[in-house]
């Protein structure tokens, strides 16, 4: 019978992980090539824990791509062919009107301190407010890089927390992470507030953690389409503009839809993110998050003005340029010059336009020749290379 413990495989390197492996019988000798641990200009090893390989996903690049008047070229590290397809189709009908004008959203972030205290909540505000200047000075000099890009500890807020079995508030971080993604930085300042409480203060930490939901102003996208650019061989223009129309409309009042409508969305936010290294966890739930506080706002929305489509995209995306893996990854450069992205807010004008040139390509697709025929017809090369 396989034994999954494996005790000090964390103390031994990658090959020799293999090795030990293949001795305890989970892997076959012949097998071990095929976790190419090459990785040029950084280690495999600095990235996660117990490495015994990597996986490869294909990189295609989106054309046609114009955000805020600069052509973009837009990596898309993703195994399904149809999503890059899709974003370059959508991006060139948009050059009718332009391409995509998009704004970044308020970088904040924030992270949460839970306690249990008797205290009512207007007389922990009043501890607060004899406490917070101090410690947010104290904070951010402990965090002197991030106070020199202009980011740092912003306001510390309390509230009482509602419906719980006993008396619990919580203290609210609020933090501008730079050109940093920020997590790590708005955790680091939670658990030092955790810690300055102290004796004065008459309750227990419970825990402190960030918060993955965005409390900024969000990003935004839009794009302006002429009607007439949009028909097919099926189809005239303004028919699959009001075609569009009401299916944005479905994914407002139809969870159902709703949920694929999103999930189209984040098909193609998260192929660029993954090409940056970016936390595609945090972008994905921060996204479900706003969406669940909006009250099912499906972040794209599109309607017909007068001989116009114009499309919306409004939603938080937390990213970053500086920090976490990418910077240190061989391509990182590369892939930002093609963007055209030097900062933090020009990758969510980016992600942002993505996103939205996205969702119009699947929503077409719907509404005159189905997702299946183009989706599929891509699909069918991976199974030509599988049977040779």
């Amino acid at each position: 019978m396989l034994e999954s413990r494996l005790p000090g495989l964390h103390r031994l390197g990658s090959q020799e992980r293999l090795s030990r492996l293949v001795e305890a019988g989970w892997l076959q000798p012949e097998e071990v090539a095929l976790f190419g641990l090459e990785c040029p200009g950084t280690t495999l090893e600095n990235l996660s824990e117990n490495v015994i390989g990597r996986i490869d996903l294909p990189v295609g690049v989106a054309t046609n791509v114009v955000v805020n008047g600069v052509p973009r070229l837009v990596p898309m590290a993703i195994e399904e062919p149809s999503v890059v397809a899709a974003c370059s189709n959508a991006a060139r009908l948009a050059l009718a009107g332009g391409g995509v004008r998009a704004v970044a959203g308020e970088r904040l972030i924030a992270a949460q301190v839970l306690v249990a205290t008797d205290w009512d909540e207007p007389l922990v505000r009043q501890f607060l407010a004899g406490m917070e200047p101090s410690f947010i000075a104290a904070s951010n000099a402990q965090h002197p890089r991030l106070t020199a890009a202009g980011g740092g500890l912003r306001s510390v807020k309390y509230s009482a927390l509602s419906n719980s079995p006993q008396p619990l508030g919580v203290f609210e971080l609020l933090c501008h992470p730079g050109d940093a993604m920020g997590a790590n930085a708005v955790n680091d300042f939670a658990e030092h507030f955790a810690a300055t409480l102290g004796s004065g203060f008459p309750g227990q930490v419970q825990g402190a953690i960030v918060s993955n939901h965005a409390p900024g102003r969000p990003a935004t996208a839009t794009v302006r389409i002429p009607v007439s650019n949009l028909g097919s061989q099926s189809y005239a223009g303004a028919a699959v503009a009001e075609r569009i129309e009401t299916l944005s409309h479905w994914a407002q009042v139809d969870v159902m839809r709703r949920a694929t409508h999103v999930k189209g969305i984040l098909n193609g936010l998260l192929a660029v993110a993954n090409t940056l290294y970016q936390d595609t966890r945090a972008l994905a739930s921060t996204l479900w998050s706003h969406l669940a506080h909006e009250g099912g706002t499906p972040v794209v929305t599109w309607q017909c003005e007068d001989e116009t489509l114009v499309g919306r995209f409004s939603g938080p995306l937390v990213c970053g340029t500086v920090g976490g893996t990418g910077p240190a990854m061989p391509l990182t450069a590369i892939f930002y010059r093609w963007l055209g992205v030097h900062s933090a807010a020009d990758l969510e004008e980016v992600l942002a336009a993505v996103g939205l040139l996205q969702n119009l390509a699947a929503l077409r697709a719907i509404v005159t020749e189905g997702i299946q025929r183009g989706h599929m017809r891509l699909h069918a090369r991976k199974s030509e290379e599988a049977n040779g």
